[in-house]
């Protein structure tokens, strides 16, 4: 009696334990198949293995029925938005938002409408993190305040290495560090989760590296493009960002200005507003809005062409006069 009620304890916790959900993690936006791993007898024909999808949004409530093969074959298409049943029966979610997270379960049964297996997926969807943002104050006492920041993603793992020395690690998004550590430095921050990972590495020198008075320059060419250069008096190792009509430019391939660090280039026929930016690990340091017009190059030409009709005309009279004196 007692070894039987060892055995009907022990199937129990075993059952227990087999039904923790397996953990998967997504970014925000991407896609995922959260498989079927039962090999099923018949997927295809008169009759199937039947499945079953059913899907908990918070621990507390329902189970809802959301996708299914019938034993007649008979599919039913997953009934939430961009979802899916794939050939063998796996679940696709194809573009993955925070409302899809939550708790899967699915459920085969034999080909005599017994229960075969049941497994259970806890979906986490995640926030892609951002590019670490570093930034150093020199203090009075001779001593350095690092910091490093991410701005986005879900529970930012940060690690800020400063000279080969690793600081303590902070899921808040931002980690302090201050040191007696003397320049020049090393300096990398890293930010991982679980669906991505992102990186800065800066090289400072001295505290003498901040920006300083930056200034627009720009010239023209005969294609009617302009070239315009972001100009900092001072400071080492600056990054620039653009504005443009009120709007932030990017460097990809769908903005009509081509991006290269502090120079942009392109079409200057209209007016437009342009502004810049730089920063370092010191500080940041803007330009105002500056109108930037370049003229149509044909309107250039003609104005020319009619200076110098003018000159010849003038050398023209000049000669005719002088050959009527002689």
């Amino acid at each position: 009696m007692r070894s039987q009620t060892a055995l009907l304890l022990l199937c129990v916790l075993l059952q227990a334990s087999s039904a923790n959900p397996q953990d998967l993690y997504v970014a925000a936006e991407e896609k995922i198949v959260i498989p079927l791993e039962t090999r099923l007898d018949r997927t295809s024909g008169q009759f199937c293995n039947r499945l079953i999808w059913r899907y908990q949004p918070s621990p507390d409530g329902f189970l809802w029925h959301i996708a299914e093969v019938t034993d007649l074959c008979r599919k039913s298409e997953c009934i939430k938005p961009d979802c899916s049943l794939s050939d063998n029966g796996s679940l696709i979610l194809h573009r993955v938002t925070h409302q899809h997270s939550g708790l899967y379960n699915i459920i085969t049964y034999h080909l005599n409408n017994n229960k075969n297996t049941e497994k259970e997926f806890q979906l986490h969807v995640l926030d892609v993190v951002s590019d670490p943002v570093v930034t150093l104050q020199c203090l009075s006492n001779e001593s350095f305040l690092f910091t490093c920041t991410v701005e986005q993603g879900t529970k930012p793992q940060i690690l800020l290495t400063i000279n080969r020395e690793e600081f303590t690690e902070s899921e808040m998004g931002l980690i302090n560090v201050t040191t007696l550590l003397p320049p020049p430095w090393n300096i990398s921050c890293s930010a991982t989760n679980n669906v991505s990972q992102k990186m800065t590495n800066v090289f400072p020198k001295s505290c003498q590296d901040t920006l300083v008075d930056p200034s627009l320059d720009f010239s023209c060419h005969v294609n009617g493009s302009v070239t315009i250069s972001c100009v900092v008096e001072s400071g080492e190792d600056a990054l620039y960002s653009w504005t443009v009509d009120g709007q932030p430019l990017q460097s990809d391939t769908n903005s009509s200005w081509q991006v290269n660090k502090n120079h942009i280039t392109g079409d200057a026929n209209s007016p437009r507003n342009v502004s810049c930016m730089a920063q370092n690990v010191f500080n940041q340091v803007w330009t105002p809005q500056q109108l930037i017009h370049c003229q149509d190059p044909e309107e250039t030409l003609g104005v020319a062409e009619y200076c110098v009709k003018a000159v010849l005309f003038v050398m023209y009279n000049a000669l005719l006069v002088r050959s009527l004196w002689l």
